[in-house]
């Protein structure tokens, strides 16, 4: 036997796959975030990384000036 139809029902649907679809654009939204941020946080961490040999390179130079005598 069939159900009577009910309008609030399929509204009720058409609400519930809405919301869902929300969610879902929200969860791509955060992805995208994420993902930028996490590009960002890269290039940040590969400056420091560059910073840091950089700095290991002069100091390693002043400290061989500094005990033999020797300059680049």
């Amino acid at each position: 036997m069939q159900k009577p139809y009910d309008p609030y029902q399929e509204e009720e649907a058409l609400e519930r796959l809405d919301r869902r679809e929300r969610w879902r654009m929200l969860s791509q939204i955060g992805q995208l975030a994420a993902l930028v941020i996490g590009i960002l946080l890269l290039f940040a961490l590969l400056a420091l990384l560059f910073s840091m040999i950089t700095f290991a390179r002069q100091n390693f130079s002043s400290l061989l000036a500094s005990l033999f005598g020797v300059i680049r």
